[in-house]
């Protein structure tokens, strides 16, 4: 994948929201809630990897009255478009279109585990933040239990799209995060205050790869805000310029 050049990125990104199968990701309620935190009115807000903005994008414009989205795939911002959002196609998050301090709160959801740099896209984040701005990011945690399981029975599933189990070695995930890795990336580019946590994590769903409608369970509920290295699937940092 080192040896992909961008253009075949964005071929990729292009397929992957060509229409062919929708496309709609809904994040846990715990990063929903997240992502809006800081979405207040006045806050202008960029989405880097806002996708064809069909999940928490139009809340967040809603929000602030100031929202702009920015992806590799000219398909998904054509359809963030056709939705009535601000989207704009980019070559590469490590290097966006915006003077420095451009904005207040900077959204980048799922995107930095599918970067060749994701360092420099965290650096060019802080950038196009305004002193005291925030990022809000999530990555897959490569510490979930699940993925632990796999590494001991030799197994590897990278989760980045249908094909990830059956061919992992052609997945678009391509970076890998734990909780102690995500903060120190954004530390190292410069970012003054960095929390991480983990949430979203399944037993039985997660165990036999299919969804059985039977959620996260109480237990799992309880247990999980102690132990989220482990317990959850899908990490979070808020970072502070």
């Amino acid at each position: 994948m080192a040896d992909t050049a961008p253009g075949e990125v964005a071929d990729y990104y292009d397929q992957f929201w060509s229409g062919e199968k929708e496309r709609h990701y809904q994040p846990e309620p715990k990063l929903s809630e997240l992502i809006l935190r800081y979405a207040e009115p006045g806050v202008d807000v960029l989405d880097v990897g806002c996708g064809a903005g069909n999940s928490y994008a139009p809340e967040l414009a809603r929000r602030t009255g100031s929202y702009v989205g920015v992806d590799v795939s000219e398909n998904a911002v054509a359809q963030a478009r056709r939705a009535g959002l601000d989207a704009r196609a980019i070559d590469d998050a490590a290097s966006l279109p915006f003077p420095d301090a451009s904005f207040d709160l900077v959204i980048c959801i799922e995107v930095l585990e599918h970067l060749l740099s994701p360092d420099g896209a965290a650096a060019e984040i802080r950038r196009v933040l305004r002193p005291g701005g925030r990022l809000v990011a999530s990555t897959p945690n490569l510490a979930y239990w699940r993925m632990r399981a796999n590494a001991v029975f030799g197994l590897w599933n990278p989760a980045g799209d249908e094909l990830s189990l059956e061919r992992p070695w052609r997945d678009p995930h391509i970076r890998f995060f734990t909780m102690t890795t995500l903060e120190r990336m954004l530390r190292h580019v410069g970012f003054s205050h960095v929390e991480t946590d983990a949430h979203g994590g399944r037993f039985i769903d997660h165990a036999t790869s299919r969804k059985t409608g039977l959620g996260q369970g109480r237990l799992y509920r309880r247990i999980e805000p102690r132990l989220p290295s482990l317990l959850g699937a899908t990490l979070t940092a808020v970072a502070v310029k």
